[in-house]
């Protein structure tokens, strides 16, 4: 059984890929992209925090999710996604990695979610694509409640703060 993966743009690029078979780049006019400052604020690696799975002894496990955000132009960029595996309750020891796969996002501006100023961001591919929100503050990165309706544009209407990255 698979836990409901969530979060800041991982679940946004995990939701885009599963709608798009092959994640593709948004194309959109470049001259009318916010400053560099917007998405270098994504670039690098991020982890969340460490989740148990098990704690029956002898069967112990934990895991821990991380993406690497890669910029590709002023609006876009990509975003390679895994979930690490570990033998132990803390995420300490070696690992074994299993790839969710990657997507092509673009910043597509800002607007108001509750009294939050958060991203909008757009993963884009052959079949369509997937609007998603983001907020970094204090931090951590979050992302989109995927619980939350959406709005007439298509964006959920609320952040979820209960799951964040967190820049290495």
């Amino acid at each position: 059984m698979y836990k409901k993966i969530k979060g800041a743009l991982l679940a946004g690029a995990l939701v885009a890929c599963a709608l798009l078979t092959a994640c593709g780049g948004g194309g959109g006019d470049e001259s009318l992209a916010p400053s560099a400052a917007v998405i270098d604020k994504y670039l690098g690696e991020w982890s969340y925090p460490c989740e148990t799975v098990s704690s029956v002894p002898g069967s112990e496990r934990s895991t821990r999710r991380a993406m690497t955000v890669t910029k590709l132009s002023s609006i876009s960029f990509d975003v390679a996604l895994v979930e690490l595996s570990f033998s132990s309750l803390d995420c300490s020891g070696g690992s074994m990695a299993r790839v969710f796969g990657t997507a092509r996002m673009s910043h597509t501006g800002t607007r108001v979610v509750g009294v939050e100023v958060v991203d909008t961001l757009v993963a884009t591919g052959p079949s369509g694509s997937v609007k998603l929100l983001s907020l970094l503050k204090d931090g951590k990165l979050y992302g989109d409640d995927l619980s939350s309706p959406l709005d007439g544009d298509g964006y959920h209407t609320a952040i979820d703060f209960t799951d964040w990255a967190t820049l290495n």
